[in-house]
């Protein structure tokens, strides 16, 4: 079976390194790129299967990314990433089409879930 392919977009180069690394050795194909138009050339070349979406990034932020993301891959789910927890942003972004929305300090077990939930969900449709 071929290994589930997640991107990685957010401006912390330390966040990228360390899921690619974590989500590499639970066996996904990671790759992590600093700049959402960097994310949006390779989902608009070869989708993945889940990205995971830092919301606040200089330059283009989550939600914008978010929602080009919605138009260039559908079937993509996008988990929103942030460091920052407002109840109303979540909502917003759930409402515009994310996945599921996780707070760092990232609890790596919910990660693992809610990854599983995305490509469960992706099986299904």
């Amino acid at each position: 079976m071929a290994r589930a392919r997640v991107l990685v977009i957010d401006d912390e180069p330390e966040v990228g390194a360390f899921l690619q690394q974590h989500l590499g050795d639970l066996g996904y194909d990671v790759e992590s790129v600093l700049v959402a138009e960097d994310g949006l050339e390779k989902i608009r070349n070869d989708p993945p299967e889940v990205v995971l979406l830092d919301i606040r990034m200089p330059g283009m932020g989550g939600v914008e990314t978010l929602l080009k993301i919605r138009e260039l891959s559908p079937k993509t789910k996008v988990i929103m990433v942030t460091a920052v927890q407002e109840e109303e942003l979540a909502r917003q972004t759930l409402k515009l089409g994310a996945t599921d929305y996780i707070t760092k300090a990232l609890h790596l077990n919910y990660l693992e879930t809610s990854l599983l939930a995305a490509l469960h969900s992706s099986e299904v449709e």
